[in-house]
């Protein structure tokens, strides 16, 4: 409980999305009102918040629900928005931490696909409006939300592989509902976390993600979408009732290697939102955060027919030798790889050794877990994947 301290106000933030937007106050008592509310009481109640971690949480919902309603005005105003066709989305997807960034980036390289650009996912417009000045005017805002953040996170890019122009996930689309199961990692939320996963209706957020999609593409050249979060894996089934044609890309790894790892990010993240974090705390909700996207996507893969919609690609051969898997998962979808794009994968590899960005150093003992137990707990996930542990499968691609 934040006694005393700096609280969000969802009525001010719901006031204030709606003056962004140009809508009347009264649009933001829609179907995700409840959603809001939930946020705002959990992050004030249990994430014990900084001045600086309620500013930024204050900005998140309120871009996120200003970005929702300009987006209902414009679909008010021209209907046949709601009319643009996404077909066979692809979504990449893999437990938190198991390559899917450097997947995204390598896919980036094929100019055929459509990713979301992390300038546009801050501030996304309608294509038609969409001139080269404003363009280049919410770059600039961009790049400037980027210092904000690696001034309050000096760690972010060894941490997380990401660039204003460059291909950003579906984060901040989920947000727009409150619906990013991803929030756990920036405050410490859990009644958020199991309210997205427990009571939210899954199918309405991703609604609002497919008409984000729609909005975009609006006016303009057709290209197929490749849309990555990691986070995908919890809503499965939501995500193939809102996109009939989806098919999935999924990365694996070992899971005792991608816990360690996403406890670090969470560390450093909730460090700069808040002066009270405990690393304990972290590994104890990670543990279970992580257990919940592995059995909920293999009970979503029990079907058949969703099965059958999966591209299941090894972690390790895919930093190994990115362009030989890029190939094969090109084949798994019933197309040739172009060799242009075989070329620029690549040549992306030889320009990104790892670690040009900074190491990032990860340990499960800084969070009070057992690393063998960790392997034990998952390890049905490790045998329906054949997934080693990191030590062996270096040596098993070496």
């Amino acid at each position: 409980m934040n006694d005393g301290a700096a609280m969000l106000d969802r009525d001010e933030i719901a006031a204030a999305a709606a003056a962004m937007a140009g809508v009347d106050p009264s649009a933001a008592d829609d179907a995700f009102a409840d959603n809001l509310r939930v946020a705002v009481d959990s992050a004030n109640e249990e994430a014990a918040l900084s001045p600086a971690g309620v500013e930024a949480v204050r900005e998140e919902l309120l871009f996120g629900l200003a970005n929702r309603l300009q987006a209902d005005r414009w679909t008010d105003d021209y209907p046949q928005v709601t009319a643009e066709t996404i077909e066979r989305p692809i979504f990449l997807t893999g437990l938190p931490r198991s390559g899917t960034t450097y997947f995204q980036y390598l896919f980036d390289n094929d100019p055929a696909l459509r990713l979301l650009r992390t300038w546009e996912t801050m501030r996304p417009a309608p294509a038609p409006l969409l001139t080269e000045a404003e363009r280049i005017r919410r770059m600039e805002l961009a790049d400037a939300d980027g210092k904000k953040l690696r001034q309050a996170i000096p760690a972010f890019d060894a941490i997380h592989l990401n660039d204003t122009d460059g291909p950003d996930e579906c984060h901040k689309f989920l947000q727009q509902t409150m619906g990013a199961v991803g929030v756990l990692n920036c405050q410490n939320v859990p009644t958020h976390y199991r309210a997205i996963l427990e009571t939210f209706d899954l199918d309405a957020v991703y609604r609002v993600h497919r008409r984000q999609l729609q909005l975009l593409q609006w006016q303009a050249p057709p290209r197929r979408w490749a849309l990555k979060y990691p986070n995908h894996l919890i809503a499965m089934d939501s995500i193939v009732r809102i996109f009939p044609d989806a098919a999935f890309v999924m990365t694996h790894r070992d899971p005792v290697q991608t816990l360690a790892s996403l406890c670090k990010l969470t560390l450093h993240f909730r460090r700069s939102r808040s002066d009270v974090v405990d690393p304990r705390l972290i590994g104890r909700q990670l543990r279970s955060f992580v257990r919940d996207h592995f059995e909920r996507m293999m009970a979503s893969r029990r079907d058949p027919a969703m099965d059958a919609r999966v591209i299941d690609v090894d972690y390790y051969r895919l930093v190994a030798e990115p362009a030989v898997v890029m190939g094969e998962v090109y084949a798994a979808m019933n197309a040739e790889i172009p060799r242009r794009v075989r070329q620029a994968v690549a040549e992306w590899k030889a320009a990104n050794p790892p670690g040009k960005r900074g190491k990032h150093a990860y340990a499960l003992s800084e969070f009070g877990l057992d690393a063998d137990e960790v392997a034990e707990e998952y390890a049905s996930y490790m045998i329906t994947f054949d997934v080693p542990r990191e030590a062996a499968a270096a040596a098993r691609v070496a």
